[in-house]
């Protein structure tokens, strides 16, 4: 994996930190923000009393729509519009890694169903879960995925190698 370097970004790394932080305080919310590389990607982690707050949706259920949009908010910061640049990704009180897990177990039942002889068409997953049952499904043998279709309606497609 290629490291980030200044070369590829217009910010350095933790003035990228710094403005997350900045926005986050300035909006009320009493987080620290850490920046790290990790597989070419800036993650920028939000650790503190308000940074469950960040994923909470109103109405119930947890969601990354707000982190989502502060890591395309930082990284046109950062970044502007440079091609090279790194993914910018958000996370809070460790739901990224908490839904990795989740998308690793989603994966698995799907397995199980797919070895059995069925196909399934998942819908609902944002990119960052279907790349990870994607990632999931191609360690095993057997399994083909595929994502299909634009916006809110792409899905996933799992079907079984054909022989």
């Amino acid at each position: 994996m290629s490291e980030i370097t200044n070369e590829d970004q217009n910010l350095p790394l933790d003035e990228a930190s710094d403005l997350l932080q900045k926005i986050l305080t300035l909006a009320g919310y009493s987080v620290a923000v850490t920046a790290k590389e990790e597989d070419g990607n800036l993650v920028l982690d939000v650790t503190g009393t308000d940074a469950r707050a960040l994923i909470n949706r109103p109405g119930g259920g947890d969601g990354p729509v707000f982190l989502d949009a502060l890591s395309q908010i930082i990284r046109r910061a950062a970044f502007k519009d440079n091609p090279k640049a790194p993914s910018v990704i958000v996370d809070a009180a460790g739901y990224r890694e908490a839904r990795v897990d989740k998308m690793k177990h989603v994966a698995q039942r799907l397995s199980g169903k797919i070895i059995g002889g069925l196909s399934a068409d998942v819908y609902g997953m944002n990119s960052v879960d279907r790349r990870t049952v994607h990632r999931q499904l191609s360690e095993g043998s057997g399994i083909t995925t595929s994502s299909e279709g634009m916006g809110i309606f792409r899905r996933l497609k799992v079907r079984a190698d054909r022989a």
